[in-house]
């Protein structure tokens, strides 16, 4: 997979990296998360397990860290397997970052549950291509997977449990 060589020299940088996720991540929640998506929110119907609200910011805080460092160290590997695990970093990881505007903003579940499952599939897919590659980033990788397969879970139940209104003539 060849990328834009901006896209390496950032993950290049750990500052850039590590720092741009995070922030980005954080940027991303806040604008998508207003009243009206905290109202849309709260009216739904959530599956046993939901995670409490205000552990949310930690949890993506840690994780998006952890992706940033990885994609890091993958950027300071030139061979081809390393760029083509950086590629399908970054189109998770676009993925993930319109996530939240598609479930809170559109309010479509349907759709946010097409693009989790597509993030969880391609991070699986990372976290199998890192295994041999580099054991720092499939170990940094993990956590964010395994996260990602509990968040598919949420969506799942939110879909099935708020059933969409059917319009009557």
């Amino acid at each position: 997979m060849s990328l834009p060589s901006i896209l390496v020299d950032i993950a290049r940088n750990p500052w850039l990296s590590v720092g741009g996720t995070v922030v980005l991540g954080a940027t991303v929640a806040k604008v998508s998360n207003n009243d009206r998506a905290h109202a849309y929110y709260a009216s739904l119907a959530k599956p046993p397990g939901n995670p409490p609200t205000w552990a949310l910011g930690p949890i993506w805080g840690t994780l998006y860290g952890m992706l940033g460092y990885a994609a890091h160290l993958l950027a300071l590997d030139s061979s081809v397997e390393a760029r083509s695990a950086l590629g399908l970093y970054y189109i998770q990881l676009a993925l993930n970052f319109v996530y939240m505007p598609i479930f809170f903003q559109v309010q479509s579940r349907e759709v946010a549950l097409a693009d989790i499952v597509a993030i969880t599939g391609l991070t699986w897919k990372l976290v199998d291509d890192t295994r041999t590659l580099s054991s720092t980033v499939h170990f940094l990788l993990v956590p964010y997977a395994i996260w990602m397969l509990y968040s598919t879970y949420l969506n799942i139940g939110m879909v099935f449990l708020n059933p969409k209104k059917s319009k009557t003539a």
